[in-house]
């Protein structure tokens, strides 16, 4: 029995010493940020928004913020994204259709028509990284306050609804983004 013992001991011994436990893998999210092809586009006053979209335009980066509460000025000025950050949010909007499709909004994010039916996009919220971002000088000469805001977005992580699956945005300007105007 002593010997059944020792040898299954060296047998483990050799098992695990020609075959240690491995930690398991960490992979990073992969990063979406070349999959946001088109030329940026926004509106809004105050309050706006600007995005940007893949070629299908079934995937959006949607950066909404508010010029006054967040004092924007013709300078960069770095925001840190957290929970306590209310007057800016990114999140990127997928849809399981492109935007030929009825069943998807057309023009959804700055225009005030909606398709019947549309479909609601999947939304996933950006929960750290940080933002960039500067406005033109404002031109109060006509009905609207028209500006333009430019955004650089830098190691954004963005969660599913669920938060059981991240992405990662490790850079992506959307530059002179013309926001000074409201859907009509």
């Amino acid at each position: 029995m002593k010997i059944c013992k020792t040898s299954l001991y060296l047998c483990i011994s050799a098992i695990l010493y020609c075959n240690p436990p491995t930690k398991p893998e960490v992979h990073a999210p992969p990063d979406i940020a070349g999959v946001f092809t088109s030329p940026a586009n926004g509106c809004g006053n105050s309050n706006f928004i600007a995005y940007k979209s893949n070629s299908l335009k079934s995937k959006w980066i949607i950066v909404k913020a508010n010029r006054d509460s967040l004092a924007l000025t013709t300078e960069f000025k770095t925001f840190i994204i957290n929970t306590s950050l209310s007057h800016l949010t990114v999140h990127f909007d997928y849809y399981s259709i492109n935007k030929d499709s009825i069943r998807q909004h057309n023009f959804a994010y700055c225009d005030d028509a909606m398709e019947v039916n549309a479909q609601i996009p999947e939304s996933w919220n950006a929960i750290d990284g940080s933002v960039d971002m500067k406005r033109s000088e404002i031109d109060s000469s006509g009905i609207f306050y028209d500006f333009s805001v430019t955004v650089h977005l830098r190691n954004i992580r963005l969660v599913n609804p669920v938060k059981t699956d991240t992405v990662f945005l490790k850079k992506l300007n959307l530059d002179i983004v013309r926001v000074g105007w409201m859907p009509g």
